[in-house]
């Protein structure tokens, strides 16, 4: 059993092999999964399009707040009645108030319900920041990993004179 079940000798070797590629992709896999995440998932990107494009400093009146009226542009209306029974109608009373219209987030027209030049204005930024993101970080990783020595010098130093001193016993 103890002859068996014995741990097995190490062999020396200069990397971890094909290990190092596979470590590098799952790092790059990992900075498009964050900057998806970033991108598509946070209210980053719309902000930034309303403030610069759509917002009261977008004009150039810089007496009020960049935000002003952010939540009401991302807000969507939908109009309640009962003259189309086709379609899905909400009761028109809840709680004893009489509910003509519902609010909710999302970049559509109140006439047809399609989707604002907004809508696409912010996802194609959402996609360009994604891309941007990407680039970036991958590209300081590249300059970081050029930088640091894959082996340090130590550790080849120590390499060498090993090689060393195995050739002088050799030569013996």
């Amino acid at each position: 059993m103890v002859r068996l079940e014995r741990r097995l000798i190490a062999r020396k070797t200069n990397d971890i092999g094909v290990w190092t590629k596979i470590l590098e992709a799952i790092g790059v896999l990992a900075v498009i999964a964050n900057g998806l995440v970033i991108g598509i998932s946070s209210d980053f990107i719309p902000r930034l399009v309303y403030r610069y494009r759509y917002g009261p400093c977008a004009s150039g009146n810089t007496s009020t707040h960049c935000m002003q009226g952010y939540i009401n542009e991302t807000l969507a209306i939908a109009f309640m009645s009962n003259d189309n029974r086709d379609e899905f109608i909400l009761p028109k009373q809840i709680n004893l108030f009489n509910v003509t219209k519902c609010s909710y987030r999302d970049y559509r027209n109140q006439e047809d319900y399609s989707l604002t030049s907004q809508f696409w204005l912010v996802l194609a930024v959402r996609f360009a920041f994604v891309i941007l993101f990407e680039h970036v970080v991958v590209l300081c990783k590249f300059i970081a990993a050029w930088f640091v020595p894959d082996n340090p010098i130590r550790v080849k130093n120590k390499r060498l004179k090993y090689k060393l001193d195995r050739l002088k016993e050799e030569l013996r």
